[in-house]
């Protein structure tokens, strides 16, 4: 499949370079860099207690990651194959510092928010391309477990659940984060560890449990493995498993909206280029002029539109987003008085798990709704493109909603593609990033909060005490934290979609000058040169096509 990508960007790239477009030629060559640099990003998640990090231990078969970390000193750590070993301690603010393997128990974990170790290590090496992430357990603290998800969000391409055969099957924890990742990502496996502690009648039982659970979480089946670092099949079976994951989908997930998009306004300078073979010598800077005043007038129109889309942030979106919360605390309210009975750090615990995946998907699906209405507003003129490309692109888009829906596809025109794919912009990220400080925000405000419930209430009065008076303040400390935060994104939003269509007006510019320098030497040869440019464009749908 990485084959195949990468012959569709250098089929793009070839005509981009022939016809001088430097601007999307720049982002081909930026896209197979990226191509190279993909890997598969496994995460192995559950609680303390499990066994992760031995696990991952026996996988690579060295005693390299801490076992029985404190929950408040966890941070996540990504293993990947490199011939020279050494640990890079990433930094909260950005940067990172280096570490010898010899050196790793002296990092300072508070000061840093994950570690990737550069391993020497056969099993990586086989397992190409693929990354093992160790992520802190569900029950560390919740500003640790916040920071270990939201980072990986985006970027976790895998899970595996890694479940204590001692527990007997999946706690509710863990259905909790099933249930919250499953709207990410449905890549997904379940390890039982420690089966050498239970007689093998047993472990079958748990088992069976198990993969009756996971039928219940999963439209598709899953793989659950029984191991134990005392079984010398152990890894054997993990890459076995690992090996399960089908990498050639989770890239083309990445990769096959953006070369579309890209592939689209490649042919859109080319069909720029081509009406230019037609034109006269001096209607060339005229053309070129009118692309330079559209970019002036994308400016103004953006300025003025922003301003409705900020009103829309502030009357639509974040009182949505609220509504959610108070939704999703309301219909909790029985695990919520459980929680409250365990003691404050419980109860924001249960707080927090239930609002994160509420906010991040609420976020998102808001904002989507908002900004494609903003973009709708952004008209530069119709573009006419055949059905094919039409239906590729709107391919595309099914295909990316019916995934993990990493990125969101903005259009013109009420959702009619009219064959001009716009933008893409990867809200999801931006979600996740806004998102973390409101879940900091959380953690801080809760326990005063917590300070309204008197121990030793009845039930009813402590749901009474919620919905009366605790949820209602979760809600208005939330408020201006959430109103402030999207209209930061607002202003990011704006400037990419600025960058965008500039983009797009550059390329037809720079088709246009080439056209121009040309028209003098092919003059006497337009048919040819016009069946050749033809001819490009169909490769580009072909290159598009090829990974639709």
């Amino acid at each position: 499949m990485k084959n195949l990508i990468r012959e569709s960007l250098n089929t793009i790239e070839n005509v981009c370079k022939k016809y001088d477009l430097r601007t999307l030629s720049d982002k081909i060559s930026q896209l197979q860099i990226e191509l190279d640099e993909f890997v598969l990003k496994i995460l192995f998640v559950g609680s303390f207690s499990a066994g992760k990090s031995a696990l991952i231990n026996t996988i690579i078969q060295r005693e390299l990651l801490e076992e029985n970390q404190r929950p408040e000193t966890a941070i996540a750590s990504e293993l990947l194959f490199d011939e020279n070993e050494y640990i890079d301690a990433f930094l909260e603010t950005g940067g990172h510092n280096t570490y010898s393997i010899e050196d790793a128990k002296k990092i300072n974990l508070k000061d840093y928010s994950h570690l990737v170790w550069h391993l020497n290590c056969p099993i990586l090496k086989e397992l190409d391309g693929t990354v093992l992430v160790d992520m802190p357990g569900f029950n560390s603290g919740i500003n640790e477990h916040n920071k270990a998800i939201l980072q990986y969000i985006g970027n976790g391409n895998a899970y595996i659940l890694v479940v204590d055969c001692e527990d007997g099957g999946i706690k509710q924890s863990e259905i909790s984060f099933i249930n919250e990742i499953k709207s990410y990502n449905n890549n997904f496996a379940i390890v039982i560890t420690k089966a050498d502690l239970k007689m093998p009648k047993d472990v079958e039982k748990i088992k069976s449990c198990i993969i009756a659970d996971a039928e219940m979480l999963f439209i598709d089946p899953v793989s659950v493995e029984t191991v134990s670092r005392e079984f010398g099949d152990t890894p054997q079976k993990m890459k076995d498993l690992i090996n399960s994951f089908d990498k050639d989908t989770v890239l083309l997930n990445q990769f096959q909206p953006v070369i579309a998009e890209n592939g689209i306004k490649c042919i859109q300078s080319l069909e720029t280029y081509k009406k230019g073979l037609s034109l006269d010598v001096s209607e060339f800077d005229n053309r070129i002029k009118q692309h330079e005043k559209e970019k002036r007038q994308l400016a103004d129109k953006l300025q003025k539109e922003q301003n409705k889309l900020e009103s829309d942030f502030r009357n639509h979106v974040t009182p949505s987003i609220l509504a959610d919360v108070q939704n999703a605390l309301y219909r909790n309210i029985y695990p919520l008085v459980n929680a409250m009975k365990s003691g404050g750090s419980n109860f924001s615990m249960t707080v927090n798990n239930i609002l994160r995946p509420i906010l991040v998907n609420s976020t998102q699906k808001y904002v989507d709704h908002s900004f494609e209405q903003f973009i709708q507003q952004i008209d530069l003129g119709q573009k006419d493109w055949d059905s094919t490309i039409e239906n590729t692109i709107s391919d595309n888009i099914d295909k990316l909603h019916r995934a993990s829906g990493p990125l969101s596809v903005i259009a013109q025109n009420s959702g009619k593609f009219n064959g001009l794919y716009k933008t893409i912009t990867t809200v999801l990220s931006v979600t996740t990033t806004i998102v973390a400080p409101w879940l900091e925000l959380l953690i801080i405000f809760l326990p005063d909060i917590f300070k309204l419930f008197s121990k030793g209430t009845q039930d009813n009065a402590m749901r009474k005490k919620l919905t009366d008076e605790m949820i209602p303040q979760i809600v208005s400390q939330l408020r201006p934290e959430i109103e402030n935060s999207l209209l930061e994104m607002k202003e990011k939003m704006v400037e990419q979609v600025n960058e965008q269509f500039a983009e797009l007006i550059d390329s037809e510019v720079q088709a246009l000058e080439t056209a121009k320098r040309e028209k003098a030497e092919i003059s006497a040869k337009n048919a040819d040169r016009l069946r050749e440019v033809e001819n490009d464009i169909q490769e580009i749908k072909n290159a598009i096509n090829s990974i639709a």
